[in-house]
């Protein structure tokens, strides 16, 4: 069974005892405050954390935009970018020196591969980072809908228990990147 935005909502909504939702249309409190919340609650969690589920590479097109003065050529972000881990040559894993301004990258470089934090849709979303997902929902709501300032503050600690749980789980899904060259031991021959 495919989760969607809606449940994960109505899930949250249940842990504060409100009342649950059939979508963000259907005119209750708790779905005006749910679509208010929803997708910059989820894209905040997203950008947290170099999380390998949504982690992209891009190679960059070109704009013809007047780049500024520090770089020579200037290249379009994809539209589902919500946060850059890096940038570099495409020829070469090697970083790039470059300024992120509005849905544009700078760089001295023709050809750009970029790596990513993607807003990804809630299909691809892992069971841990949904959990996450609903806690911080939760917390967010309950203020709004229920007035209980604790209830709140117990379950934003709770969220923070989560998701440093879900960032271990999420860790531990690629294999550990290690140091080829290090400065300090190269000197010693």
């Amino acid at each position: 069974m495919t989760t969607t935005s809606i449940d994960i909502c109505a899930q949250s909504l249940i842990k504060i005892g409100a009342n649950t939702i059939s979508s963000f249309e259907d005119g209750s409190a708790e779905a005006r405050v749910a679509a208010a919340l929803y997708d910059p609650t989820k894209d905040g969690l997203l950008s947290s954390h170099p999380w390998t589920f949504a982690t992209k590479f891009a190679d960059l097109a070109q704009t013809t935009d007047e780049p500024l003065a520090d770089y020579d050529y200037v290249s379009q972000l994809p539209s589902d970018v919500l946060r850059i881990i890096s940038a570099g040559y495409s020829t070469t894993s090697q970083g790039l020196e470059y300024k992120i301004i509005g849905d544009k990258l700078y760089a001295n470089a023709e050809d750009v591969k970029m790596k990513y934090i993607a807003r990804v849709s809630e299909e691809y979303l892992p069971a841990f980072f949904q959990n996450v997902l609903r806690l911080k929902l939760s917390a967010e709501f309950a203020p709004i809908l229920t007035e209980n300032l604790t209830l709140a503050d117990f379950l934003g600690k709770q969220a923070d228990k989560e998701l440093k749980s879900a960032r271990l789980i999420d860790s531990q899904q690629e294999t550990t990147e290690h140091i080829t060259s290090y400065p300090l031991t190269d000197v010693r021959g």
